[in-house]
């Protein structure tokens, strides 16, 4: 933030006081050859040397050269203040989950660029497009003239090659919720929204507390979140499911639950109908939203699909669930949306009365 005028002259004004008064106790301390001179003549003064016989002392050009001093002292430390990084004003986004930070803090005219995969919010439809998230097109960026391109950790390439253009870069986190947080205050940080930013930082923290209170007494279900597979036939194969210390494992721990899957070291594994059935989880949640729509396959469709490994606590209680909306795919503010609509489907009655935001 640009310094203003009369708090940046007032900072100077108490440097140059400062100085000032440095110098002027300089002036007083008594010279010491003097005083060993005038103590053998025994004409020292009581309380030292007096002071306008210390200026006297003192050659001028140092008098001179310390009063410079402090006002250069005063001057450069008022400019420092006063000088800011500019505001970014034409803002490309490598990645869906920074567009919607953007568009979320208001900073949605100022961006200029955006992957293909980026359709929310709807407007950001319309913008020029750049790529994907791992085939960024340098060309079309270089053409849009940005002087901020905002990336995911995982873009260290993409960073590079942009640093040889002399296109500024900033690098946000997304693997977990607390990443998230990080990712919307370091966005609103760089581009001037600070206030925005802890504003919805603010909304996410509080919504999300609601949500750990209401379920923090509950059983905790042992819940299998399904990321990916080939819904467009009827046979359940190349599954995906969330691993764990990943963004899902702390929205369903978040939501009341656990994490059915045991292993921890790889965290997006595929499994087989087999694998599901030693796993046996109380409840699934297939996140399927490409195979569903006009011309697709409807939610129902989808569970049923589940019928295959129908020995399954899941499948048996018909605790099986399709949720179609991408805010469980992406790790921007949305995901808030995602953990309350968890947190109702496993543990209805924590929320009596209550309908899940939106």
């Amino acid at each position: 933030m640009v310094c203003p005028v009369g708090a940046g002259l007032r900072k100077k004004i108490r440097i140059f006081i400062v100085g000032l008064f440095a110098v002027l106790i300089y002036l007083r301390i008594p010279n010491p050859q003097a005083t060993r001179s005038n103590r053998v003549e025994g004409t020292i003064h009581s309380k030292g040397v007096p002071m306008m016989d210390q200026m006297e002392k003192t050659p001028l050009r140092v008098i001179i050269f310390l009063f410079l001093l402090c006002w250069g002292m005063a001057t450069s430390q008022g400019e420092t203040d006063s000088v800011a990084p500019p505001v970014p004003q034409r803002i490309v986004s490598l990645a869906p989950s920074t567009t919607e930070i953007l568009f979320d803090l208001g900073l949605g005219s100022k961006v200029v660029g955006v992957t293909r995969f980026c359709d929310y919010p709807s407007s950001a439809t319309s913008v020029a497009k750049i790529g994907g998230l791992m085939d960024m097109n340098y060309e079309a960026i270089v053409k849009l003239h940005p002087d901020l391109a905002v990336l995911l950790t995982t873009h260290r390439d993409a960073q590079r090659e942009l640093s040889k253009v002399k296109i500024k870069t900033l690098l946000t986190p997304h693997e977990k919720i607390a990443d998230i947080h990080e990712a919307i205050r370091m966005i609103g940080e760089a581009c001037a929204a600070q206030d925005a930013a802890s504003q919805r930082l603010d909304n996410l923290t509080s919504r999300t507390e609601v949500v750990r209170r209401a379920v923090e007494k509950c059983p905790r279900p042992r819940v299998l979140v399904c990321v990916g597979r080939d819904a467009s036939v009827n046979e359940l194969n190349e599954i995906y499911v969330a691993g764990r210390h990943t963004f899902y494992d702390e929205i369903i721990e978040a939501a009341g639950g656990g994490n059915a899957f045991p292993d921890g070291k790889i965290p997006y594994p595929q499994i087989t109908p087999e694998g599901v059935l030693r796993i046996n989880p109380d409840v699934i949640i297939d996140l399927v939203t490409e195979h569903i729509g006009p011309g697709k396959k409807n939610p129902e469709q989808i569970v049923q699909q589940w019928n295959v490994v129908r020995l399954v606590n899941a499948v048996r209680k018909h605790q099986v669930f399709v949720l179609n909306d991408n805010d469980a795919l992406r790790p921007g503010p949305r995901y808030i949306q995602f953990l309350e609509k968890l947190a109702h489907l496993l543990h209805p009655d924590a929320f009596p009365g209550e309908s899940r935001h939106d």
